[in-house]
């Protein structure tokens, strides 16, 4: 029994590009591998591939870093933490995840990812020389945020206010933004 010349067509793969079918009978891919009218005995082909590439957009959100831009099907890649002064990168945001993501097991697709931050948060102690701050001498004030300074008591005494490095501070104007 004879067959008609047939073509054997191109194979899909999610994440990889095709590039050629490879026989007992030749090492090298061909894109479409023709049987002609006629052949007969056993014929065994092989599909070959390449991984596709992939680009990863970041969106720091003010943030300072660099990382890969390109990758791979299938490749595992361990994603970089931004940093950005006064506060804790908290992930990446993909659009996909209900929760940030710090580390991600990449299969195919562009990517675009948005760094989540934390504002830190830090404790002020009080020098109040010699006077009393009727709750605690500490106060937890987060970075980026304004605050009014603790006014502490002393008898016999009329508090002038804050100085930072002998300078008297405008509470009402202090932005904490530094650690």
């Amino acid at each position: 029994m004879s067959t008609q010349t047939f073509t054997i067509g191109q194979p899909q793969k999610e994440g990889y590009t095709f590039v050629g079918w490879t026989s007992n009978f030749s090492d090298t891919p061909q894109m479409n591998f023709e049987v002609k009218e006629g052949s007969f005995g056993e014929l065994k082909l092989t599909a070959h591939y390449v991984r596709n590439e992939y680009s990863i957009k970041y969106d720091l959100d003010g943030g300072e870093g660099s990382f890969i831009e390109y990758y791979l099907t299938n490749d595992l890649i361990k994603l970089g933490y931004p940093t950005k002064t006064g506060y804790s990168f908290k992930g990446w945001d993909d659009g996909n995840h209900s929760t940030p993501i710090k580390d991600y097991v990449l299969t195919h697709g562009d990517l675009n990812l948005k760094a989540t931050w934390e504002a830190n948060k830090y404790e002020i102690k009080y020098d109040v020389n010699g006077g009393i701050v009727i709750s605690y001498p500490y106060q937890t004030v987060t970075y980026d945020q304004s605050y009014t300074p603790l006014t502490p008591e002393r008898v016999g005494y009329n508090f002038d206010g804050w100085y930072l490095d002998g300078v008297k501070i405008d509470p009402s104007k202090y932005l904490y933004t530094e650690n």
